[in-house]
């Protein structure tokens, strides 16, 4: 049949079909965080223990974990042993586990390289995706976890897999415990001799060393208690000195490092010696660059957001990477540097208020111009999550190493920054992670008593739109009526800022408002809000303003839509595709709710099944927005007077919901049985605001295969008590549980947001 082709053409689409979506090419090699270290010092037997832990994992999940103390060379050791085995694996991947986001941002990565991951989808989904396939596939495979010090975090990437490899690099040892690695090496300093022959190795003719520069080299080891990190630093300031290990130790024993212009810590330490050392004659440049590096994330610094290629900038670059204090990666063109390293270097800034403030303003003036402001044409652009998704991190360092040393000019232009992070989560779907930067935003307000307005209302609005997405209709009328207060006092200061962009805000937080007060049942004051928004629209030609128009329609059809008025909503609708965006996906939504409220089924179908393909295509097969969609397919199938109707593929539209948790060949029970995966991979990760989609969806599911197979099945069944019993508690202070069953799918729909039913 022909409609049951094109149906299952649309399913495969988002589901990719498992076999055609798990399919790469061989071998694969991810190792942009793992560069060979073309100077690389034999550790004794480390690589050969490593092979022994290793091994026969044909038949078992192999595991170490290198630890010591920072800048003992674990990274080097690992990435040695990986490039030497790289014909043993078929596949090796390597992360930077220093923090999650960063290794969230680095699985996505792998999954686009794969080829798991349609444009869109989110952390969550492609993680499970990677896991997923490492447990399922046969291939003989490898992954690092380099700076893995934050266990909790690494236990949501360690595969439940029965066989492959993992190395773990990190300061804690007990990194080996709580079911992680299974095997340990401590990576300790050099002896004197090892220290001195390392050192030795970065000089032009190690082997022609004379005796008594093998016996500074040795006091040198011992000067820095045989820290690898240090004997490198120590032998980048001899080769640019042109020095030998004896001029060294002579000059190193006349200079007074302590009253050096750099020192970079009070104490005499082991580590303030290294840092004087490698710093003693800084250039200009250098030392700014190294200033605004700092107060970043570690890894993965775009070097065209660090500054534009002048020869000041290039000198500086070449300068510290000549003293192995930062890393140039020219193939990513990327900058990193050492986290420890960073970390002393910023206490050195701290206490210098003029450097640190004006690397501070650098640095937020920086990401104010890489990253994108939110997007009022639109609510969502998937084509700038790529480019946004790169700056998350570097805001977030910065926001946690300069929260406590901030001046009030410093405190809005960063509020912007974690304003536009909050409204990146939004329109990914991550909501939990907006909630969080809201409340860092809102906690940096009041330590800061922040009272400008235009500020106010942008995370207001922002804010607003995670309530509204997560079904919390009273608390968005509150923020999107805050927003609204905040920028009229904002007009009230300043009557130029209601020019385009200014008209532009204005007319999406009367729309925003409108919905909220649609959700709330508050039709009339929710139809004067729309209206309002469209007065304010500015009027600007382009297919842009197409679009945002044609959005402000599609919320006041819905509008009309739910309180009845379906003659006047059609009209509306129907209107706004042929005068603005005829391929918009809220109104095609929204008209085919009118149509299912008419009772023209197959329109409804055409149009809903339409905007699952453009909502797939855009936002990714497991994005929130998709799954609302998902539920509506196929629940339309279900109906007793749809024509098509075909309870196995209602059954498999709505399972799409709880797809891809593991590999089935049956695909029929691997859709059937996987349930909820895009709800339940967002409750996951957040709180209880997924558990109204996951109740709705399940009880349905139930009430599907109940008629379609069996009113005994057991899973069936399971999942109606499940989504019952949690619907009685939500009733309880609302009058009781319905008895019947209209009444009750009404009162799940009641419980998520308006576009959702």
């Amino acid at each position: 049949m022909l409609r049951d082709r094109e149906i299952s053409k649309l399913l495969g689409g988002i589901a990719d079909n498992i076999s055609d979506r798990l399919t790469v090419r061989l071998p694969i090699r991810f190792l942009q965080a793992m560069p060979r270290n073309d100077r690389y010092y034999e550790r004794g037997s480390v690589i050969d223990q490593m092979a022994t832990f290793l091994g026969g994992q044909g038949s078992r999940l192999g595991s170490v974990a290198l630890h010591g103390s920072v800048g003992c060379g674990k990274s080097s050791i690992a990435a040695e042993y990986v490039h030497r085995n790289l014909e043993l694996y078929e596949a090796i991947m390597c992360f930077d586990a220093g923090e999650r986001v960063k290794l969230e941002r680095q699985i996505v990565q792998l999954a686009r390289y794969l080829g798991f991951a349609a444009q869109g989808e989110d952390a969550i989904t492609m993680r499970r995706f990677v896991i997923d396939w490492l447990s399922t596939t046969n291939l003989k495979w490898l992954i690092v976890f380099d700076n893995a010090d934050d266990r909790a975090a690494l236990r949501a990437f360690w595969p439940a897999a029965t066989h492959g490899a993992i190395i773990v690099t990190s300061r804690d040892p007990l990194v080996q415990d709580e079911g992680l690695a299974t095997n340990a090496i401590r990576i300790q300093a050099f002896d004197k001799s090892d220290g001195a022959d390392f050192l030795l190795s970065f000089l032009e003719r190690p082997d022609s060393a004379a005796a008594e520069d093998q016996v500074a080299a040795e006091k040198i080891t011992e000067h820095f208690s045989g820290w690898p990190m240090g004997l490198r630093i120590a032998a980048a300031f001899i080769r640019s000195k042109r020095l030998t290990p004896t001029r060294f130790v002579r000059l190193h024993n006349e200079q007074d490092f302590e009253n050096q212009q750099c020192s970079v810590l009070e104490s005499p330490t082991t580590v303030t010696s290294i840092l004087n050392l490698a710093l003693i004659d800084i250039p200009g440049d250098a030392l700014q660059l190294l200033d605004f590096l700092s107060l970043l994330g570690p890894d993965e610094i775009p070097v065209d957001f660090v500054d534009t290629p002048t020869f000041q900038f290039l000198d500086a670059r070449a300068w510290l990477s000549s003293r192995s204090l930062i890393w140039y990666d020219e193939s990513e063109d990327f900058i990193s540097l050492d986290r420890y390293f960073q970390g002393v270097w910023l206490q050195k800034l701290l206490k210098i208020p003029g450097r640190y403030h004006a690397a501070l303003e650098k640095a937020i003036r920086s990401l104010l111009e890489a990253v994108p402001e939110p997007d009022l044409e639109r609510p969502r652009d998937p084509g700038l999550w790529r480019l946004r998704e790169m700056y998350i991190s570097h805001i977030r360092y910065l926001e946690q190493r300069s929260r406590a040393h901030l001046t009030l000019s410093h405190v809005c232009p960063l509020l912007s920054l974690i304003v536009r992070c909050i409204h990146y989560f939004f329109e990914i779907g991550e909501y939990q992670r907006g909630f969080d930067h809201v409340e860092t935003a809102e906690s940096m307000i009041q330590q800061y008593g922040v009272t400008d307005p235009s500020i106010l209302s942008i995370l207001s609005y922002v804010h607003g739109r995670l309530a509204t997405e997560t079904s919390q209709s009273c608390l968005s009328v509150y923020l999107f009526e805050r927003a609204l207060c905040y920028f009229r006092q904002v007009l009230a200061m300043d009557k130029d800022h209601l020019l385009d962009s200014g008209k532009m805000y204005l007319s999406r937080l009367y729309s925003c408002l409108g919905n909220a007060l649609t959700a709330a049942n508050r039709f009339s004051e929710a139809e004067i809000c729309h209206q309002s928004a469209l007065d304010h629209a500015p009027k600007i030609d382009g297919p842009q303003s197409s679009t945002r128009v044609g959005s402000l329609y599609a919320n006041l059809g819905s509008c009309l839509l739910w309180q009845g008025k379906y003659t006047q909503a059609e009209d509306l609708l129907r209107k706004a595709l042929l005068r603005h965006d005829r391929g918009l996906e809220c109104s095609l939504y929204a008209l085919g709710n009118v149509y299912l409220r008419q009772g023209q089924l197959k329109s409804a179908f055409d149009l809903h099944r339409k905007v699952l393909e453009s909502f797939s295509t855009s936002l990714g097969h497991f994005h929130h927005t998709v799954a609302d969609s998902c539920h509506k397919v196929g629940s339309i199938y279900a109906l007793y007077d749809f024509e098509c109707r075909d309870l196995h593929q209602a059954e498999w539209v709505i399972s799409l919901l709880r797809m891809m948790s593991f590999i089935d060949t049956d695909a029929s029970r691997m859709f059937l049985r996987k349930a909820l995966d895009i709800y339940r991979l967002m409750q996951k990760n957040g709180k209880d605001y997924m558990k109204s989609p996951i109740a709705r969806t399940e009880w349905k599911l139930a009430k599907i295969i109940q008629v379609g197979r069996s009113s005994l099945d057991a899973d069936a069944a399971l999942m109606e008590m499940r989504s019952l019993s949690y619907l009685e508690k939500v009733a309880d202070s609302k009058g009781g549980l319905p008895q019947d069953e209209d009444q009750i799918e009404q009162a799940f729909d009641n419980l998520v947001f308006f576009w959702s039913r």
